[in-house]
């Protein structure tokens, strides 16, 4: 049955955040009224409607790596780091055997799925008063360049719908069409909001190419980059977005994967404009710090924090598979409740020192026991952390934040390369840094399982803790969900919800049937898009 809502009534509602101070305000949202007249004013000046759009990007951060974000919970889940602590609902995804999400409006770590829903929808309605204030005030584009806003509005668009896209089974897809007097919105299912998001990047894209403007360096937190630039990193965060969809290996198809190989081409360069990543020894797209405020990178935070016993601990199923001790397949093999940690004697040089596993290696520190507590797994437990980012962490939050990585989007064209029969340039890619940083053998050129898995290695590896869902979206695609044991796996842990609900106190408000996803044969699926006016099939409400 269809849910239809109209947007004047009740999503706007959801889309208004007030002054929330902190996760436990976050039930506490304040509704937009429409007559205040400091916003009829402020929707009148050429300069607060270019600050409502430039807002955006700001909005679409903190979603996914600010104050409430998902992201810790979603390493665990994706075990690319082991979090037992229950802050940020960490524990409760990487409990074993999986167990359902508890999606209460009353329930403690709610701002999973709470925090990147509303969050996300506040990034939309800004860049929706935006345009629309500017579509019914043309005169004001003497004063500010409307170009350049339209572009950046398109790309927080892209951005804002293709994560709600990429986490949540269905959401609303929100843009200016909508009329608030008249319309209504219906869920769409998660392949509408991805071709959706993917539009809206498309058109950033498209508008960006050949323009003379240049971003003011806060809107993006440090980084003028000419119009070009913004063009690049648009169609870097495309390649993100159709490589991290797939809630299957199935949905990856040939199309999608030469898409990835043509956004990645032209996406972001090695050694780009803006704010750099040189203190890492990285190279990508990095925001300045900002000293204890708002531009806060809570995963790198917690999971860099080398001073002390640690937030975070790098999973084994994430550092351990080239183990040349038994170690690793002898924690596979056993049961859950009886693993513990263990030292490596891996062969990458990343992890630890060559031939100490004791020893510090390039991208993470060796720790000793682990902080958390027995009665909840030991199971969680590893005495390695990733430690790319601890002059952060470490310090006052005042150096470089990475959202996206150069050598990332290299490893997932490598993939599509790969995945599109070339393995010969897939190699190519993947040695750089398995042979170049890890000091590993040099990667098959004619065993394309061997090869995808050196690949998704390495993904893991690189990309750790930069970007939320960073292990967890893809491993969807790499394989299907797998036990936890006796064998590696590149997929998800059984049981591991494929993606989310709406919140809680969202079902509340439209009054739908509360559910979740979670647990071994509950973790959701597939979902085919929806036709113009209608819902889309395939696994939606788990039954219990």
């Amino acid at each position: 049955m269809k849910k239809w809502v109209s947007i004047g009534s009740a999503a706007l509602l959801m889309f208004a955040f007030g002054a929330c101070g902190d996760l436990d305000d976050l039930t506490d949202l304040d509704v937009i009224n429409e007559n205040n007249p400091d916003r009829e004013r402020a929707l009148s000046e050429a300069g607060d409607i270019e600050s409502l759009v430039s807002s955006g990007f700001f909005l679409w951060y903190d979603a996914e790596l600010g104050t409430g974000n998902p992201s810790s919970a979603m390493a665990t889940a994706g075990e690319e780091t082991s979090v037992s602590w229950g802050n940020h609902g960490a524990q409760q995804l990487g409990t074993e055997p999986r167990v359902q999400w508890p999606n209460s409006s009353s329930w403690r770590y709610r701002a999973l799925n709470e925090w990147p829903w509303y969050r996300h929808y506040e990034a939309l309605s800004s860049i929706y008063d935006g345009f629309t204030a500017i579509e019914a005030q043309p005169e004001l584009c003497d004063e500010i360049d409307c170009d350049r806003a339209h572009a950046f509005g398109r790309l927080v668009q892209g951005l804002s719908h293709g994560f709600l896209g990429v986490m949540f089974d269905s959401a609303f897809i929100y843009d200016e069409s909508i009329d608030l007097e008249t319309d209504v919105l219906e869920l769409k299912p998660y392949p509408n909001v991805v071709a959706a998001a993917e539009g809206y990047l498309n058109d950033a894209i498209s508008e960006a190419s050949g323009a003379a403007w240049a971003l003011p360096s806060a809107w993006i937190r440090g980084n003028g980059w000419d119009a070009a630039y913004m063009a690049r990193f648009a169609s870097s965060m495309k390649a993100r977005l159709l490589y991290q969809f797939a809630r299957t290996p199935g949905e990856m198809t040939t199309e999608i994967w030469n898409k990835i190989i043509a956004a990645v081409d032209a996406g972001i360069q090695s050694g780009g404009p803006g704010v750099s990543g040189a203190i890492y020894d990285r190279d990508g797209v990095f925001l300045e710090g900002d000293v204890q405020g708002d531009w806060w990178g809570g995963l790198i935070y917690y999971a860099t924090q080398t001073a002390g016993a640690s937030w975070h601990r790098a999973d084994y199923k994430a550092i351990g598979y080239y183990d040349q001790s038994t170690g690793y397949t002898d924690w596979l093999a056993t049961p859950l409740n009886d693993r513990d940690d263990f030292v490596l004697n891996t062969l990458d040089e990343r992890v630890h020192a060559p031939g100490d596993g004791q020893a510090d290696g390039i991208d993470f520190q060796f720790k000793g026991a682990s902080p958390f507590p027995a009665a909840r797994g030991t199971y969680f437990y590893s005495m390695y952390m990733n430690a790319n980012y601890e002059e952060y962490s470490n310090g006052d939050q005042g150096d470089p934040i990475p959202i996206m990585l150069y050598v990332t989007q290299q490893l997932i064209k490598a993939e599509a390369l790969a995945q599109t029969g070339n393995l010969a340039a897939a190699k190519a890619i993947v040695d750089v840094t398995r042979v170049g940083r890890g000091n590993l053998p040099p990667a098959s050129a004619t065993d394309l399982n061997q090869l995808l898995g050196e690949i998704y290695y390495d993904h893991i590896i690189e990309n750790m803790v930069v970007a939320t869902g960073g292990a967890y979206f893809p491993r969807r695609h790499f394989q299907a969900l797998s036990p936890t044991g006796p064998n590696h796996h590149w997929g998800l842990v059984e049981g591991t919800p494929l993606h989310y609900a709406m919140p809680g106190k969202e079902m509340e408000i439209l009054q739908k049937l509360n559910y979740s996803y979670g647990g071994v044969g509950f973790e959701g699926g597939t979902l085919t898009a929806a036709a113009a006016s209608g819902a889309g099939t395939g696994t939606t409400v788990p039954a219990r």
